[in-house]
């Protein structure tokens, strides 16, 4: 036999591009198919991170809302200091006598009652200049607030005292009286405290 290929030259040049077409074709998927699954692993990797940011994002609003409502609260805290601190100020210098009872009120316990309030300018023996003390300014006698109520129990009576001096309004207080009572069916400590208002007159103890 001899080597003469009797298929015809167009046929076999087909026959080749046909192979080479498939053999492009062929790489184009495999192309294809590595540019997809590398798009598909940077889409993932891509949304983890859009995840974890959120989640950061989520984490970090909540945060600052908290400090928002923190800082609030504490606005808000101030501003009644400021509202006590400014009352404090008008009654030692013009007396906002409403006020002061407000504040009186305000200081007692649920184991605390007041019943009766009556100020008046006291000279007593723990009120009366020594020789040699210095006369005040204005020459005039000490103004006194005699209160009285009922307690649940003597601590209660002290403890409602150690808060009145705490407040800064009087130069002392004192504990006038106790006495075993009877305030709604059930016994109770009746007591009277006489506070003397800081800047009337007074002298210090």
């Amino acid at each position: 036999m001899n080597g003469v290929n009797l298929i015809p030259g167009k046929r076999r040049e087909a026959k080749a591009q046909k192979t080479r077409l498939r053999k492009w074709i062929l790489a184009l998927a495999s192309y294809l198919t590595v540019l997809l699954a590398g798009y598909f692993l940077l889409d993932h990797y891509a949304l983890g991170n859009t995840l974890a940011l959120r989640s950061q994002s989520k984490k970090a609003v909540t945060e600052l809302g908290r400090s928002r409502q923190l800082t609030t609260a504490l606005n808000q805290e101030l501003a009644q200091t400021g509202k006590k601190l400014q009352t404090a100020q008008e009654i030692g210098g013009q007396p906002d006598w409403g006020a002061m009872l407000a504040i009186l009120a305000q200081n007692t316990s649920d184991n605390v009652v007041l019943n009766s309030c009556q100020m008046d300018r006291v000279q007593g023996a723990d009120n009366t200049p020594k020789p040699g003390d210095a006369k005040t300014g204005s020459g005039e006698l000490p103004v006194v607030l005699d209160l009285g109520g009922f307690a649940k129990a003597q601590s209660d009576v002290s403890g409602y005292v150690l808060r009145l001096e705490k407040l800064g309004l009087f130069e002392k207080v004192k504990l006038v009286k106790t006495s075993r009572e009877s305030y709604l069916a059930q016994e109770a400590v009746s007591f009277r405290l006489e506070c003397t208002l800081q800047g009337t007159g007074g002298t210090k103890p």
